[in-house]
């Protein structure tokens, strides 16, 4: 089967968000038809209906955890974008960090400093992430005021990788 087939094939077995032991064995038929090159970067050609449901069964799904990662982080993209510009709310940060304890998936780290970055993490929120970081935070500092803005910044390592986060 090619490529746009196996895409569309999925696609239409989430079309009505019905979901079953026969459309979990019809995906993994599927994507056991992807080389791993196809299955990493599937997630760009799926409806949004597709990433919800492949979510719900991405445990159990057998694929490779780079085509798991990027399907991850979709899904938590489109969850964090139904939110519009609003700060997320404590569950799906909850959720987020549930699954980010269970993979290590680096895309997880990376929406968790980009809502930090767009400040779209409660203040009570940005204390449960500290705590859950709590091994791999190496500094906090507050820093000066400069042109009458005063900036926090909190510097993180994560999976030995520095990121600075700066809330204005």
């Amino acid at each position: 089967m090619e490529y746009t087939e196996t895409v569309t094939a999925i696609n239409h077995l989430f079309t009505y968000k019905v979901f079953d032991e026969h459309i979990y064995h019809k995906v993994q038929s599927l994507f056991s038809n992807l080389s791993v090159r196809d299955a990493a970067g599937i997630f760009g050609d799926l409806s949004n209906e597709a990433i919800f449901g492949l979510y719900l069964i991405l445990d159990d799904l057998k694929t490779t955890n780079e085509a798991k990662e990027h399907i991850i982080y979709k899904y938590y993209g489109l969850k964090i974008k139904e939110q519009a510009n609003e700060t997320v709310e404590g569950s799906l940060v909850e959720q987020i960090l549930e699954d980010y304890k269970k993979t290590s998936f680096l895309a997880l780290e990376s929406l968790i400093v980009k809502m930090l970055k767009e400040d779209r993490i409660s203040e009570n929120h940005f204390e449960k992430l500290k705590g859950s970081f709590d091994r791999e935070i190496i500094e906090e500092r507050d820093l000066l005021q400069q042109d009458k803005i005063k900036n926090q910044r909190q510097i993180f390592t994560i999976r030995k990788r520095t990121i600075k986060i700066v809330r204005i």
